[in-house]
């Protein structure tokens, strides 16, 4: 479809500036007819206007057609698997033990949680975990057995 679409666009191209080419040479050799003059001059801006934008259109496609992304693939080191430095945004996470985070949200077993980021608060050393609709604090004096094993109360799904 979008090859088409390039083909009719660089068709109407080529129309437009054989026109405006041709209402280019009307406009050279007419000198004194003022409407037909004017007309032409008309035209051939058209024209012209008209090949530059369908010419702009035709690169939009074409750096769309090269343009594909490729899928993320996000690659946890060993060591952060297991931990909360190795959640990854848009995976899904069940809670396998229930807990309490640092300001008494509640996690109950069986709970499926997306997660979408997490920030480090180092002054407090606080740890923000941010899940769809419900973040998780854990504090690093307070929370530590949770922090240290990350994995005996959330897995990834």
């Amino acid at each position: 479809m979008r090859r088409l679409r390039s083909n009719y666009l660089l068709l109407a191209i080529a129309f437009l500036l054989l026109l405006g080419g041709g209402a280019t040479v009307v406009v050279i050799q007419t000198r004194d007819a003022g409407v037909i003059l004017g007309v032409a001059l008309g035209v051939a801006f058209v024209c012209y206007v008209g090949a530059f934008m369908s010419f702009l259109r035709w690169q939009d496609l074409r750096r769309a057609e090269a343009y594909r992304p490729e899928p993320v693939r996000v690659q946890v080191r060993k060591e952060e698997v297991g931990t909360i430095y190795g959640l990854v945004a848009g995976r899904k996470y069940r809670v396998v033990r229930g807990f309490t985070d640092f300001y008494g949200t509640v996690f109950e077993e069986n709970e499926v949680l997306v997660f979408r980021g997490r920030n480090f608060l180092p002054y407090h050393g606080g740890h923000t975990i941010t899940f769809d609709g419900k973040p998780l604090f854990l504090q690093e004096d307070q929370n530590r057995d949770i922090l240290d094993n990350f994995s005996s109360y959330i897995v990834e799904e």
